[in-house]
């Protein structure tokens, strides 16, 4: 099974989708690395808190088994976008394990307004991996 098909068929859950989100966050040079609650429990739309460039960040997973639709990945972007305000946190890291395109990108960004936002999508994913 190749990288990319494993990530498009996420079959691990939600607990290593975060898990491997922390880890990803490492590699792209977040500082303070703090998962919340990847085995279960409320995590107050924050699956992760970090930091990076002197700012608060929250980031979130949606790693769904099968394809979804763009607009089941808008819906999730922005519950979770929701979490920064909650947080008080300045900044925002989605991770989907979805292929998007570029016009599909910016349709996402668009819901986080002026925040500083950072889209993981499959193809950034399978590339850091």
């Amino acid at each position: 099974m190749t990288t990319e098909s494993a990530l498009r068929e996420w079959r691990y859950g939600q607990t290593q989708a975060e898990r491997l989100v922390a880890s990803l966050l490492h590699l792209e040079g977040y500082e303070g690395v703090d998962p919340q609650h990847p085995l279960g429990g409320p995590d107050g739309l924050k699956d992760v808190l970090c930091r990076k460039d002197g700012l608060s960040w929250v980031a979130a997973a949606y790693f769904p088994p099968t394809p979804a639709t763009l607009r089941s990945i808008e819906s999730k972007f922005e519950h979770d976008f929701s979490g920064v305000a909650s947080n008080n946190a300045q900044a925002f890291a989605f991770f989907v394990n979805q292929p998007l395109t570029i016009g599909e990108r910016q349709q996402l960004l668009q819901h986080a307004d002026q925040t500083r936002t950072e889209l993981y999508h499959l193809e950034r994913i399978r590339s850091l991996l």
